[in-house]
């Protein structure tokens, strides 16, 4: 719901100020309902405190659906793991292929779509492979010719972060 909700506004100003109130009220809301769905369960009826959080969660779910044909809704590009999947199909198909240390030896995007040119880090090295540009993965006008053989240091670093949010978040067994 968040995210969705900050989707409405174009600017990263007003996404921002709506994350900070929607987590303001969220938490507002959380304590204040239940306060007063306890307090009622506990000194007026059960049924009562209940139907209240029925009532409710009904009334949201229908003003949500009411005013869902005005929302700006972002159009799906396909699968996010798609990229994911390119990435270790190139890194794969290139891993013979040595290492270079030069920048410019990196795809980085087409037309210098990004800001800032991302260089490949070294954790994880083995996935900067897929980034490696090889004769004949680029068209002339320097877009992507082979998407499962070349892709951007910016989808490889995308993949590292993904990778290392799970090696993070391992939970050991006992």
């Amino acid at each position: 719901m968040a995210a969705m909700g900050a989707n409405q506004f174009n600017s990263v100003k007003d996404q921002e100020a709506f994350i900070n109130w929607y987590v303001i009220i969220s938490y507002g809301s959380t304590v204040t309902g239940a306060t007063i769905v306890v307090y009622t369960e506990d000194n007026v009826s059960w049924a009562l405190g209940f139907g209240l959080s029925a009532v409710a969660n009904i009334v949201g779910l229908a003003v949500f659906f009411l005013g869902s044909h005005y929302y700006h809704q972002i159009k799906l590009q396909g699968s996010p793991f798609t990229n994911l999947a390119r990435v270790i199909i190139a890194a794969i198909r290139k891993r013979k292929v040595p290492l270079s240390s030069k920048i410019e030896d990196y795809y980085c995007g087409h037309k210098a779509v990004q800001i800032e040119v991302l260089a490949p880090t070294k954790s994880l090295r083995y996935l900067n492979h897929a980034a490696l540009k090889i004769e004949g993965e680029t068209r002339s006008d320097g877009s992507i010719a082979k998407p499962w053989s070349l892709c951007s240091t910016q989808k490889v670093e995308d993949l590292k972060t993904f990778l290392r949010i799970f090696r993070c978040c391992q939970v050991p067994f006992s």
